[in-house]
């Protein structure tokens, strides 16, 4: 377990102090609902952030860009009630502090539920290049927004932002779009911004698309289908034409045995005693 270490020497307090910031900005959170905390620091160059909860720390990152972490708590307790700060380490040319940041407080209304969020559909199977429909609803109205769930505080990528009850649609998929999603709202709650609970996670499969998408067990599949119909028609031809022959030779031997003896013979019976 990680503590909020000691006052900084003097030479990394000349790093910028970063700033730390809760969405939505009140720190309001209803029970079962999701706070996002955000710590930034205007300085470049990778940089390692710790968020910390009194004295202890609860996340950590390290980011190679100037981009903010962003953390995300999700199905908020009691126990998350209090105060928050980050700092952030800077490993270029050496390993320096920061500063704390300024101090912010998290409410937890307690006995409150934040209200569930659905995403539909609850899973699907789409093929490389196929478009993905999907939609986030809730009791009531808001702003939703949709992730691409990694199952971990700061790899949530957002993907769509939009009215609840929408449907948003993912483009032309690709294997970068298998995974699981989620979805929450802001919504309004005694005229103060406050997020629902996350919805459930909505499993996608993306298959190539030269595989089917359900293969039967126990079956090889047939790779020589036109061969085997060639084969079949050609012997079903020759049947065809070995069966005329027949029949043309069977009518010439009918057609000999029915007919009158030779014009030799018939003179012979006609000449008298």
């Amino acid at each position: 377990m990680a503590w909020l270490p000691d006052t900084p020497t003097v030479e990394e307090s000349q790093l910028p102090k970063p700033t730390i910031s809760f969405d939505p900005d009140s720190g309001i959170v209803l029970e079962g609902g999701v706070i996002i905390i955000k710590c930034e620091a205007r300085i470049n160059g990778a940089k390692e952030f710790h968020v910390f909860q009194g004295r202890e720390q609860i996340f950590n990152v390290v980011l190679d860009s100037n981009s903010t972490a962003v953390f995300t708590i999700a199905n908020v307790t009691s126990k998350n009630n209090g105060n928050y700060r980050c700092i952030y380490y800077k490993e270029l040319p050496s390993r320096k502090r920061s500063e704390a940041s300024n101090v912010i407080r998290l409410t937890i209304q307690a006995g409150i539920k934040a209200p569930l969020t659905i995403l539909q559909p609850a899973a699907a199977v789409v093929i490389t290049g196929e478009n993905l429909s999907m939609s986030c609803t809730t009791v009531t109205n808001g702003q939703c927004f949709f992730y691409q769930d990694y199952h971990d505080a700061y790899l949530n990528l957002p993907i769509a932002e939009v009215s609840s009850n929408v449907t948003v649609s993912i483009t032309a998929l690709d294997f970068n779009n298998d995974g699981c999603y989620s979805c929450q709202c802001l919504i309004e709650y005694n005229g103060t911004k406050v997020y629902t609970a996350r919805s459930n996670l909505m499993q996608v499969t993306v298959l190539d698309r030269q595989e089917p998408k359900h293969k039967p067990r126990g079956t090889r599949p047939s790779y020589n289908v036109p061969l085997a119909l060639s084969l079949v028609f050609g012997s079903f031809i020759v049947l065809i034409l070995i069966s005329a022959l027949l029949g043309v030779l069977l009518s010439k031997k009918m057609t000999a045995t029915d007919q009158p003896g030779s014009p030799g013979e018939t003179e012979l019976q006609a000449i008298p005693d």
